[in-house]
Protein backbone atom coordinates (compact mmCIF):
# COMPACT_ATOMS: atom_id res chain seq x y z
CA UNK A 1 0.00 0.00 0.00
CA UNK A 2 2.68 2.53 0.91
CA UNK A 3 4.71 1.84 -2.37
CA UNK A 4 1.21 2.33 -3.92
CA UNK A 5 1.15 6.06 -2.42
CA UNK A 6 4.73 6.46 -3.47
CA UNK A 7 4.75 5.49 -7.17
CA UNK A 8 1.76 7.50 -7.42
CA UNK A 9 3.21 10.64 -5.68
CA UNK A 10 6.29 10.05 -8.19
CA UNK A 11 3.92 9.65 -11.20
CA UNK A 12 2.18 12.70 -10.37
CA UNK A 13 5.35 14.51 -9.76
CA UNK A 14 7.10 13.42 -12.78
CA UNK A 15 3.59 14.31 -15.40
CA UNK A 16 3.59 18.09 -13.58
CA UNK A 17 7.35 18.51 -14.47
CA UNK A 18 6.41 17.28 -18.05
CA UNK A 19 3.22 19.44 -18.28
CA UNK A 20 5.43 22.48 -16.88
CA UNK A 21 8.66 22.11 -18.51
CA UNK A 22 7.55 23.47 -22.04
CA UNK A 23 5.90 26.60 -19.84
CA UNK A 24 9.59 27.27 -18.41
CA UNK A 25 11.54 27.02 -21.56
CA UNK A 26 8.66 29.60 -23.32
CA UNK A 27 9.51 31.92 -20.62
CA UNK A 28 13.23 31.96 -21.35
CA UNK A 29 13.06 33.02 -25.10
CA UNK A 30 14.02 36.64 -25.95
CA UNK A 31 11.32 38.43 -27.73
CA UNK A 32 13.73 38.77 -30.56
CA UNK A 33 14.90 35.22 -31.19
CA UNK A 34 12.94 33.46 -34.00
CA UNK A 35 11.60 30.25 -33.04
CA UNK A 36 13.38 27.16 -34.21
CA UNK A 37 11.55 25.41 -37.11
CA UNK A 38 9.12 22.57 -35.99
CA UNK A 39 11.04 19.77 -38.50
CA UNK A 40 14.06 20.20 -40.29
CA UNK A 41 13.51 20.86 -44.03
CA UNK A 42 14.47 17.99 -46.21
CA UNK A 43 16.37 18.89 -49.67
CA UNK A 44 16.05 14.75 -50.48
CA UNK A 45 14.78 13.63 -53.85
CA UNK A 46 11.85 11.82 -53.49
CA UNK A 47 11.96 8.02 -53.68
CA UNK A 48 10.73 6.19 -57.03
CA UNK A 49 8.03 5.67 -56.91
CA UNK A 50 6.65 7.62 -54.07
CA UNK A 51 6.38 11.61 -55.16
CA UNK A 52 6.15 13.91 -52.66
CA UNK A 53 7.95 11.96 -49.76
CA UNK A 54 11.68 12.10 -48.96
CA UNK A 55 14.26 9.45 -49.68
CA UNK A 56 15.42 8.08 -46.31
CA UNK A 57 19.12 9.65 -45.50
CA UNK A 58 21.97 7.02 -47.10
CA UNK A 59 23.56 7.81 -43.23
CA UNK A 60 20.55 6.47 -41.80
CA UNK A 61 20.38 3.33 -44.35
CA UNK A 62 23.97 2.95 -43.53
CA UNK A 63 23.80 2.77 -39.44
CA UNK A 64 21.30 0.45 -39.71
CA UNK A 65 23.07 -2.14 -41.33
CA UNK A 66 26.22 -1.71 -39.45
CA UNK A 67 24.29 -1.93 -36.20
CA UNK A 68 22.78 -5.06 -37.18
CA UNK A 69 25.88 -6.74 -39.03
CA UNK A 70 27.59 -5.73 -35.79
CA UNK A 71 25.08 -7.26 -33.49
CA UNK A 72 25.25 -10.21 -36.31
CA UNK A 73 28.85 -10.45 -35.79
CA UNK A 74 28.92 -10.74 -31.55
CA UNK A 75 26.38 -12.94 -31.42
CA UNK A 76 27.23 -15.25 -34.08
CA UNK A 77 31.43 -14.25 -34.47
CA UNK A 78 31.21 -14.06 -38.18
CA UNK A 79 34.25 -14.03 -40.30
CA UNK A 80 35.55 -10.78 -42.66
CA UNK A 81 34.19 -13.27 -45.44
CA UNK A 82 30.83 -13.76 -44.05
CA UNK A 83 30.35 -9.94 -43.23
CA UNK A 84 31.46 -8.84 -46.62
CA UNK A 85 28.33 -11.66 -47.90
CA UNK A 86 25.97 -10.71 -45.32
CA UNK A 87 26.55 -6.49 -45.75
CA UNK A 88 24.71 -6.55 -48.83
CA UNK A 89 21.77 -8.92 -47.54
CA UNK A 90 21.23 -6.62 -44.72
CA UNK A 91 21.61 -3.41 -47.37
CA UNK A 92 18.77 -4.96 -49.45
CA UNK A 93 16.37 -5.56 -46.59
CA UNK A 94 16.93 -2.29 -44.73
CA UNK A 95 16.35 -0.62 -48.43
CA UNK A 96 12.99 -2.65 -48.69
CA UNK A 97 11.76 -1.56 -45.27
CA UNK A 98 12.15 1.77 -46.17
CA UNK A 99 10.34 1.25 -49.23
CA UNK A 100 7.14 -0.72 -47.70
CA UNK A 101 7.27 2.02 -44.36
CA UNK A 102 6.88 4.72 -46.95
CA UNK A 103 3.81 2.71 -49.25
CA UNK A 104 0.82 4.29 -47.09
CA UNK A 105 -0.97 2.15 -49.46
CA UNK A 106 -0.55 -0.88 -47.35
CA UNK A 107 -2.88 -1.61 -44.12
CA UNK A 108 -0.95 -1.39 -40.88
CA UNK A 109 -1.27 -5.04 -40.72
CA UNK A 110 -0.51 -6.22 -44.11
CA UNK A 111 2.70 -3.78 -43.87
CA UNK A 112 3.96 -5.61 -40.59
CA UNK A 113 3.26 -8.95 -42.49
CA UNK A 114 5.44 -8.07 -45.42
CA UNK A 115 8.14 -6.82 -42.83
CA UNK A 116 8.27 -10.27 -40.90
CA UNK A 117 8.48 -12.29 -45.01
CA UNK A 118 11.55 -9.50 -45.89
CA UNK A 119 12.85 -10.48 -42.68
CA UNK A 120 12.74 -14.10 -42.99
CA UNK A 121 14.21 -13.93 -46.90
CA UNK A 122 17.17 -11.99 -45.42
CA UNK A 123 17.68 -14.59 -42.64
CA UNK A 124 17.00 -17.36 -44.84
CA UNK A 125 19.82 -16.00 -47.50
CA UNK A 126 22.24 -15.46 -44.33
CA UNK A 127 21.90 -18.66 -42.55
CA UNK A 128 22.74 -20.24 -45.81
CA UNK A 129 26.16 -18.71 -45.04
CA UNK A 130 26.82 -19.13 -41.85
CA UNK A 131 29.17 -22.88 -40.42
CA UNK A 132 26.37 -25.03 -38.64
CA UNK A 133 27.32 -23.91 -35.45
CA UNK A 134 26.62 -20.46 -36.27
CA UNK A 135 23.28 -21.58 -37.31
CA UNK A 136 22.79 -23.15 -33.91
CA UNK A 137 23.40 -19.96 -32.62
CA UNK A 138 21.37 -17.78 -34.72
CA UNK A 139 17.86 -20.86 -34.10
CA UNK A 140 18.79 -19.99 -30.50
CA UNK A 141 18.57 -16.56 -30.67
CA UNK A 142 15.41 -16.98 -32.88
CA UNK A 143 13.46 -19.31 -30.83
CA UNK A 144 10.80 -17.82 -29.24
CA UNK A 145 11.05 -17.14 -25.90
CA UNK A 146 8.69 -18.73 -23.27
CA UNK A 147 6.31 -16.30 -21.46
CA UNK A 148 7.75 -15.60 -18.04
CA UNK A 149 4.61 -14.85 -15.68
CA UNK A 150 3.33 -11.60 -14.26
CA UNK A 151 4.49 -11.52 -10.85
CA UNK A 152 1.17 -12.16 -8.16
CA UNK A 153 -0.63 -9.38 -6.59
CA UNK A 154 0.60 -8.66 -3.62
CA UNK A 155 -2.14 -9.77 -0.71
CA UNK A 156 -3.94 -6.67 1.17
Amino acid sequence: MRLMKISSVGAITLSCLIAIGPVARAQDKKPDEKPAPATPKVNAPAAPGAPGLPAAKPDLRTTRVEARLKALTQTLSLTEDQKAKIKPILEEEVKKFEEMQQDKALAAADRMKSFREVRAASQARIRTLLTPEQQQKMDNRQAPRPATPAPAAPAK
